[in-house]
C-alpha cells in the first residue's frame, strides 16, 4: 500500500548553524520557559543544538518538562527528530527516563514534523525498544500502538503551558495563551468549564478555528459556544485588575 505523502517522517537536518548556549539547555530542564519565551521572540532558532547536539526540545524530554515541550510544539519550524551524540532523539530520551506525558505529547501532537518512531540510534535501538530495556513496558506499548496524526498544524491543540514552579505572582494577570497582561476589556478573563481561565481575545480566535480546548489541560469544550461572552467572566480576578486599573 502506498504511504501518503503527509505519513512519512520529517527528514531532519542534522546541522542548524547555531550553538545553543548552555544557559538555555539548563532553562529548558528547569521548566524556565519565560526564559526560553524571550529567547526565542530574540530570533535564535529552536532548532539550536548544544556542543552534544542537545536542543531545547530534547533537554525538556530528558528532564520531563511537559509544559516546555508543548511551548515548542508552538513553533511549526520546530524538528523533533534531531539525534544528539549517541544517536538519541527526544522521543527516546524521554521513553528511557519513564516520562510518559512527554512521550504522549510527542505523539499525538499533530505537528507539521512528523515523529520518526523507528530511528535507530548509534546502539541500533528504536525508541520502542529502548523503552522496553528501560523496564517501561507501558511506554513502549504506547509508542507501538499510537497513530501518528497526519502532517498538519492546529494552534489550538499546541499551545504553551505556564510552567506550575513559576509563582503565582507572575503570572496571575496574564493570560495563557498569549502571555498578555488580562484587562477589563479585550483581554477580560473568562472561566472554561473546566475551571481554568483564558482572556477573551484568545477565547474569541479558538471559537473562529471552530474549537474551543483548554490551552492547559486540553479539555474540548460545548460546541454551543458561539462567542467569547457566553463564557463567564473570572470575576474574582476582574476585581483584583479593576483595582489595580484604579490604583494605577
Amino acid at each position: 500500500m502506498e504511504h501518503h505523502e503527509n505519513m512519512i517522517p520529517c527528514q531532519c537536518p542534522s546541522d542548524f548553524g547555531e550553538v545553543l548556549p548552555k544557559e538555555m539547555y539548563l532553562a529548558a530542564k528547569h521548566g524556565q520557559l519565560r526564559k526560553i519565551k524571550q529567547y526565542l521572540e530574540k530570533g535564535h532558532d529552536v532548532n539550536a543544538c548544544d556542543e552534544d547536539s542537545c536542543s531545547l526540545l530534547a533537554s525538556a524530554s530528558i528532564a520531563n518538562r511537559l509544559e516546555v515541550v508543548r511551548f515548542l510544539h508552538r513553533f511549526p519550524q520546530l524538528h523533533r527528530n534531531v539525534t544528539d551524540w549517541s544517536g538519541d532523539t527526544p522521543l527516546m530520551h524521554a521513553a528511557r527516563m519513564g516520562h510518559r506525558e512527554v512521550v504522549e505529547e510527542l505523539l499525538t501532537c499533530p505537528h507539521p514534523c512528523r515523529l520518526n518512531v523507528d530511528i535507530l540510534n548509534s546502539h541500533e535501538d528504536k525508541a520502542e525498544t529502548i523503552a522496553i530495556a528501560s523496564s517501561n513496558e507501558d511506554i513502549a506499548r504506547l509508542i507501538q500502538n499510537t497513530q501518528l496524526p497526519r502532517l498538519q498544524w492546529h494552534p489550538d491543540l499546541c499551545q504553551a503551558l505556564v510552567p506550575a514552579r513559576m509563582p503565582v505572582a507572575e503570572v496571575i494577570f496574564e493570560c495563557n495563551v498569549c502571555y498578555e497582561d488580562y484587562d477589563t476589556r479585550d483581554r477580560r478573563p473568562r472561566v472554561l468549564s473546566c475551571g481554568h481561565s483564558l482572556c477573551t481575545t484568545c477565547i474569541s480566535m479558538m471559537l473562529g478555528t471552530g474549537r474551543l480546548v483548554c490551552a492547559l489541560c486540553r479539555c474540548a469544550h460545548n460546541s454551543r459556544i458561539n462567542r467569547a461572552t457566553d463564557l463567564p467572566v473570572n470575576y474574582e480576578l476582574d476585581k483584583v485588575l479593576q483595582e489595580r486599573q484604579h490604583l494605577s
